[in-house]
């Protein structure tokens, strides 16, 4: 099959519409509302809690959030209509689509920065967090906007067959395992506010948590994303790793769940909610922090690895 025989077609252009219709709505849509004690309850949306950050001086939280929720991910859709429209013509891409799947999924930062408020809320730190429907429809804006970009990228390049992941390291990735699984069991931070609360927070008690609070659809969101997807992709790529000749089919799947292991982005959305939440109470980092951060440091280095040696 040519390239020219994969020209992308109306279902790509209704995905990317789509993606960037969900991410507005959920940037200017409501997606908690905060009930502390001795205080009013305050709804925001994401733009508004960004805002909110600016003005109480959190710059560098604020510009973080700003630049991975609301710069990127309306950015990547517009690229991503360029690169639809540049195809169309036959062209070629107008940036490097296998750099946008990398950074895709860092656009589901506020996502999990709200999954972890909320499970803080169930440990007393804090009275309530309700979640509403703008924080599902960001989401599912991002997830969209992966998965057109998938598209695209099939459109230009077919399906290639990527053989980086043979020459991955096999040390490397065993550590990386073992880290994740100890940030995974292990308590990632205890919280201790007036001398009445003291709780440990880890992603096993989140889960937990938020089905207490009938919240089925954000612990679906963490099971998948944070945790039976980068143990699926652990095991595919450390297949590939071990086996003398792995399948062309195998390389493939063990890339293409790679691109949805969020670990990472999880542990970064940890560190960003404590940092905050350290204004109001005390919070001390635990081992399970330092092993899901290394872990993540971990597999950007084993990517990074594999890329260069086969090169």
């Amino acid at each position: 099959m040519t390239k020219k025989d994969n020209l992308p077609g109306g279902g790509q252009l209704a995905t990317i519409l789509a993606s960037l219709l969900l991410v507005l709505l959920g940037l200017f849509t409501p997606m908690a509302t905060l009930d502390q004690i001795f205080l009013p309850p305050d709804t925001y949306s994401l733009a508004g809690g960004v805002f909110d950050l600016f003005a109480e001086g959190e710059l560098l939280l604020g510009s973080i959030i700003f630049l991975f929720s609301m710069v990127f991910p309306i950015g990547k859709v517009l690229v991503l209509l360029w690169a639809y429209g540049q195809r169309r013509q036959g062209k070629s891409p107008p940036v490097r689509l296998a750099l946008l799947e990398f950074l895709g999924k860092w656009s589901m930062l506020d996502v999990f920065v709200l999954a972890i408020t909320f499970g803080a809320a169930n440990l007393g730190v804090l009275s309530e967090v309700d979640i509403h429907w703008g924080i599902y429809c960001y989401g599912a804006g991002v997830i969209l906007s992966i998965i057109a970009t998938l598209q695209l990228s099939w459109s230009f390049n077919g399906c290639s067959d990527d053989s980086s992941a043979i020459h991955g390291s096999r040390v490397l990735h065993g550590l990386t395992l073992l880290s994740f699984l100890a940030g995974i069991v292990l308590p990632l931070a205890e919280i201790e506010k007036w001398l009445f609360w003291e709780q440990q927070y880890s992603v096993i008690t989140a889960l937990p948590g938020l089905l207490a609070e009938r919240e089925f659809l954000m612990p679906l969101i963490l099971f998948c994303f944070v945790l039976a997807l980068p143990a699926m992709h652990f095991l595919l790529s450390g297949l590939v790793r071990w086996r003398k000749n792995p399948s062309a089919t195998l390389r493939s799947r063990a890339r293409f769940v790679e691109k949805w292991a969020m670990f990472d982005v999880y542990a970064l959305a940890v560190l960003l909610v404590f940092i905050k939440m350290s204004d109001s109470a005390e919070v001390q980092l635990l081992p399970g922090f330092w092993a899901l951060l290394a872990a993540a440091v971990l597999n950007l280095g084993d990517r990074l690895w594999a890329t260069r040696t086969a090169n």
